[in-house]
């Protein structure tokens, strides 16, 4: 409480403490006796207060008393001086926070009673608790109603006051001798300054911070640092979101609560706040005034440690020409002890900041905090549930806490443990609650539509047209209302809970994961994949179980869960279905577009192109744009990276992607470490098909005596190929090397089939249907087929000889309901309507 005056009045309830304390025969000074003292003091404020809220002060006094009996012993002497017990000298300290929140230069009676209002567990607060009494809403109308309490009499008092640059008591100076008007500037002075700091051993008294559960290790490293007689002063460096600030917050509340050693225990913690201090120097010299100032006010305090929050901040933080920065500014008072400091920040600004200046950094001795365990993360949440319930006015099940940490663990790849976890399961209860407002708003409609229906009916007379219609569906609406304020109230009534769906909704939107893998519910689409890619990857269904049954190891947890889920290698001719299907297997696993990366690897064919797939290193032009592959799979974890003809690329680029391929992970040029476990690599490659096609035996190609023979020669002769032109510790790292077909007749005519059904579907949504005859689907293939190039050729065909006249008819703004696509020999295709007796005739 340091040098802050007692008024008369606390300091009467004080002294007549002591006498209650004695008539209670207590073998020490209580929080309780403080409550007696000021119910037996007579009427006051606080009683008068407290009976106009309806309580029964005479209760109250019962309560407390027998209260006091538990720790009833024999009759004292009423000369001996009782101690004064831990829990009364914390109600103390509470009194002199609460006067330093309201401004008060005296202590008085009012915060007396609302530091016992404010400790949990003592008999005032149980009081109130058993009565159904909010304490904060009590609190609340005590400081609402300041004029009750003469608060303006006591601000304007003539007590001498030496508040503190932060709003704290007294330094001890009694030199009285400055005017009234000097007086009043320093007031001004010091009300600025105390916007710079937050007390957080002040939070930690009024039980505003959250619960720090494990980090002993930590903590009791930071402890010693702090009780060490020369460079005393610890950094805390650890990844964003491991926990930094909160193990600071930690050692607060061990110091309100006293578990920390002789040397700590009046410490207080102060975070200062550099963007504070920043904001408003307009000219050179107001900043490091700013400084000096509060080093000199921290400097004179023994009993205060300076928090910096992201340490690096002070490096460079108002410099200007002719200026110093923070951390020059810092650097002497910390080296020769006028105070200590506890700095925080992360692995890669420690590095950059703060190592490369030598004389900061050996004044700090580093604490590193590695992120939490997932067991310790799930302990984390169970010790802040209760507040985020609170708050949501929900409920969360032991099941959707721990889906909390390890969903977030497996799909938020990007963030460390517990911060991630906390921030699902925070938006995991803003969610539960935003959908049983959804059942209030959707109550509220029905009822506004069942109004207007009620309103139209009236209008309408009985013998009307629509008044049976109206009115039946104002009876519809009446009935839907009566069902959802039902179910409405019966949600209502429960806390709605929190469920391990409901954070899997959420996490899917935090990582962009489709919610189907984030619930699980995946097995069965893997179980599926060859009958649902066979209907649209033709004459490839040994190529489509290859990667199918790959996948399916893989996901069951048999893989190195260090690698990615998987990585193929496509081989085979142009156009008979390598991206395609890389393509399919993206939309059909993660269900968008955007989760598939295609990289054409003819463009990285010098050496210094690697840069774009990585991220130019710093100090060269884009350096903030990133590469290409990195960017994507960074924003999206889960997709198919295509990496197309790889067989083109400089040879510089097969390095890169070993550790791609063997660690699942790869470094941009940012230094940051981009997760690629949970994608998916495919390559594809040319290589051996090109000469396969000239010796005229394409891969597949081959007469039905001798088809496995042939495949197995192409097969190997593809296989010596890749040999020559890749590295075997290239090859050894691709989990299977998947051989193309080249496409027969009769698969043409599949390919055909689906291409006009895209058509059927398309012209559909305009309303015109489209039919082909057999002779037409004969002359497509054949125009359309060629073996060395696959199915291109076939969709130049389509686009030739039925797109073209389509968009013709479509621009002439015929009167097209019904076309029939048909080809006879001699005159090539045309398009006849169906309705009308014109007809459109094309000839190629």
């Amino acid at each position: 409480m340091g040098m802050m005056q007692f008024s008369n009045d606390l300091r009467r309830i004080i002294n007549e403490t002591h006498e209650e304390a004695v008539r209670a025969q207590s073998r020490e000074i209580l929080p309780a006796h403080y409550m007696l003292a000021i119910l037996h003091s007579g009427k006051n404020r606080i009683t008068d207060f407290l009976e106009s809220e309806d309580v029964d002060l005479q209760r109250f006094e019962s309560f407390l008393l027998a209260d006091l009996q538990r720790v009833r012993i024999a009759s004292r002497s009423e000369d001996r001086e009782l101690p004064i017990s831990m829990a009364a000298r914390d109600v103390l300290d509470r009194t002199a926070l609460e006067a330093e929140n309201l401004g008060a230069k005296t202590l008085e009676v009012l915060h007396l009673f609302l530091a016992l209002l404010q400790r949990a567990g003592d008999s005032t607060h149980r009081f109130f608790v058993e009565l159904n009494v909010d304490c904060e809403l009590l609190r609340s109308k005590l400081l609402y109603h300041r004029d009750f309490f003469n608060l303006e009499e006591l601000l304007l008092s003539d007590t001498p006051s030496t508040d503190s640059l932060f709003g704290m008591s007294a330094l001890g100076n009694d030199n009285d001798a400055s005017d009234g008007d000097d007086e009043e500037e320093e007031s001004g002075e010091e009300k600025d300054s105390s916007e710079f700091c937050i007390d957080l051993t002040g939070l930690a008294q009024s039980g505003k911070l959250d619960p720090v559960v494990g980090r002993a290790r930590e903590l009791e490293r930071l402890t010693q640092i702090l009780c060490r007689r020369k460079k005393n002063n610890p950094v805390v460096i650890g990844e964003p979101g491991v926990g930094k600030t909160a193990l600071v917050e930690g050692l607060a509340q061990r110091i309100v609560s006293g578990v920390v050693p002789r040397q700590l225990r009046s410490k207080r913690i102060l975070m200062l706040d550099m963007n504070s201090v920043v904001a408003g120097t307009k000219y050179r010299g107001q900043f490091e005034e700013r400084m000096k100032n509060i080093i000199d006010e921290v400097s004179k305090r023994s009993d205060t440690i300076l928090y910096i929050d992201e340490l690096h901040s002070v490096v460079g933080a108002g410099a200007a020409s002719g200026t110093m920065d923070a951390a020059n500014i810092l650097k002497q008072p910390l080296a020769r002890g006028f105070f200590q400091c506890i700095g925080s920040t992360t692995i890669d600004d420690y590095r950059k900041q703060i190592e490369q200046d030598a004389a900061l950094a050996r004044r700090f001795q580093k604490v590193e905090l590695d992120p939490c365990s997932e067991e310790m993360a799930v302990q984390i949440l169970l010790r802040l549930q209760p507040k985020y319930e609170e708050y949501h006015k929900v409920r969360y099940t032991r099941e959707a806490i721990e889906a909390c940490v390890a969903l977030t663990q497996r799909y938020v790849a990007d963030r460390a443990l517990p911060d991630k976890a906390i921030d699902a399961m925070d938006e995991a209860g803003a969610r539960a609650a935003v959908c049983q407002w959804h059942e209030s708003e959707r109550v509220r409609v029905i009822a506004n539509l069942q109004e207007v229906a009620q309103g139209s009916l009236e209008l309408l007379s009985d013998d009307d047209e629509q008044y049976a219609s109206m009115r039946q569906q104002q009876r519809a609406l009446g009935l839907e209302l009566e069902y959802a304020s039902k179910e409405c109230q019966e949600n209502g009534n429960e806390c709605v809970e929190v469920t391990e769906e409901t954070v899997a909704a959420v996490v899917s939107m935090m990582a962009n994961v489709p919610i189907q893998r984030v619930q699980a519910s995946e097995s069965e689409r893997l179980l599926q994949m060859e009958s649902v890619f066979v209907k649209e990857i033709v004459g490839q269904d040994d190529a489509v179980s290859v990667v199918a049954r790959a996948i399916r190891r893989n996901r069951s947890g048999l893989r190195d869960p260090n690698r990615p889920i998987g990585s193929f290698l496509f081989l085979g001719p142009t156009g008979v279905g390598k991206t395609y299907l890389a393509k399919v297997l993206a939309k059909y696993l993660f269900e968008s577009e955007r989760n598939f990366v295609r990289i054409d690897m003819s463009e990285f064919q010098e050496k210094n192109s690697i840069s774009r797939l990585l991220g130019t290193t710093p100090g060269y032009i884009g350096y903030e744009e990133g590469g290409q592959l990195t960017e994507q799979v960074r924003h999206h974890p889960y997709s198919v990276v295509l990496f197309d003809e790889i067989e083109k690329a400089a040879p510089e680029v097969y390095n890169v992607l070993l550790q791609l391929l063997d660690d699942g992970r790869l470094t941009d040029g940012a230094g940051r470490i981009v997760d690629f476990k949970n994608t998916i690599i495919i390559m594809t490659s040319n290589v051996g098909s090109r000469a396969l096609s000239e010796f005229g035996a394409g891969i597949g190609f081959s007469t039905p005596s001798r088809k496995e023979n042939l495949r197995e020669r192409e097969c190997k002769y593809i296989e010596d190929a890749l040999k020559r032109q890749f590295s075997p510790e290239f090859l050894n790292r691709i989990d299977e090397l998947v051989f193309f077909n080249s496409l027969t007749v009769d698969d043409m005519e599949k390919v055909l089939k689906i291409e006009i059904e895209k058509i059927r579907k398309r012209m559909g949504e305009l309303g015109i249907q489209v039919k082909l005859t057999k002779a037409a689907l004969a002359y497509l293939v054949k125009e359309g087929y060629d073996p060395k190039y696959g199915a291109r050729p076939l969709r130049r065909a389509i686009q030739r000889y039925i797109e073209d006249l389509l968009a013709d008819a479509l621009l002439r703004k015929s009167a097209l309901e019904s076309v029939v696509i048909d080809y006879k020999e001699g005159v090539g295709t045309f398009i006849k309507q169906q309705r009308t007796d014109r007809r459109l005739e094309g000839v190629h």
